[in-house]
């Protein structure tokens, strides 16, 4: 079998090995399966093990031909990941603030102290940590006003929200 050949197939093989590791994380379920750091740990496992070739003095910039297709895929496989996030993230935020909403609907415009004192309808959990929202009520001079905010493990901070509803 001619170089190139051998040297594509060992490409193959292993861009299907990253491929089948990143497969079974994403099945995982709830709090578990976050792609973000999932991805991550994988990119991880690429540079370290470059890092470790380049003490023990290969003199390689890459340790298979699999690493020069899969490394620069990895920022791509990250960003495609937190955009596929932010829909449900965005959901369950609204979801909750609807929630909120509905609450205050039926107790002429007060705002629960507590997440769980929500009804008719529930607070949802925040995506990925499937813990409650942070919330917290406090008295203005306009009436009340809550902060709903959750921040995101491995999130970008321009996608960590803070809501703030003003009952009057």
């Amino acid at each position: 079998m001619p170089e190139p050949s051998i040297v594509m197939a060992d490409a193959a093989y292993e861009l299907d090995r990253l491929a089948d590791g990143i497969r079974k994380d994403i099945l995982l379920p709830g709090p578990q399966n976050n792609p973000l750091t999932l991805i991550s740990l994988h990119a991880a496992e690429l540079q370290e093990t470059r890092r470790l070739s380049e003490e023990l003095g290969k003199d390689v910039s890459w340790n298979s031909a699999a690493d020069l297709f899969a490394v620069p895929l990895f920022p791509s496989i990250q960003q495609l990941a937190a955009a596929a996030d932010r829909t449900p993230i965005m959901l369950r935020r609204l979801m909750t603030l609807e929630a909120i909403r509905m609450y205050a609907a039926a107790h002429d415009g007060q705002l629960p102290n507590l997440l769980p004192e929500l009804s008719p309808v529930p607070a949802v959990n925040a995506f990925s940590t499937e813990q409650p929202f942070q919330f917290r009520v406090e008295s203005g001079d306009d009436g009340q006003v809550a902060t709903l905010s959750g921040n995101i493990p491995n999130f970008p901070a321009a996608n960590r929200l803070r809501f703030r509803i003003v009952t009057e």
